[in-house]
């Protein structure tokens, strides 16, 4: 779709890293699991394409409102991995720890798909006029 007169094709792009919001302790727990480590070192990365006026935006201020735009799901994720550091601390056998890693799993990809639909909607309704 070719874009509108006035607006320039620009690529928005979300790339974070979900240990941004975590505080030491949190990040130092989550490398100590390989399997989890491997699920969270890797930068949330979104990107789309979106015709905007080019002196109201540009990739890079994309960029900066995308990051600000899903600030609030890094810090529900701190908030529940920090819960998932209480429950593996209780952990008693391995069935129990296996339910942590399985938790925390969990929790990377249901923040991941909020933050995609957030960025969606967003980027929909800049598009729009909204």
């Amino acid at each position: 779709m070719p874009a509108a007169a006035g607006t320039k094709t620009m690529k928005a792009k979300l790339n974070v890293i979900p240990f941004k919001e975590m505080k030491p302790d949190i990040i130092k727990w989550i490398k100590s699991m390989p399997k989890v480590s491997k699920l969270y070192s890797k930068p949330i990365t979104y990107e789309e394409k979106i015709d905007l006026n080019p002196k109201k935006w540009n990739e890079g201020a994309l960029s900066k409102a995308l990051v600000t735009l899903v600030r609030y799901e890094l810090q529900l994720m701190a908030t529940a991995a920090s819960d998932g550091k209480k429950m593996a601390d209780k952990a008693k056998s391995p069935k129990e720890e296996n339910k942590v890693i399985a938790y925390m799993e969990r929790l990377h990809k249901e923040t991941v798909a909020d933050m995609e639909k957030k960025c969606t909607v967003a980027l929909e309704e800049l598009a729009s006029g909204k």
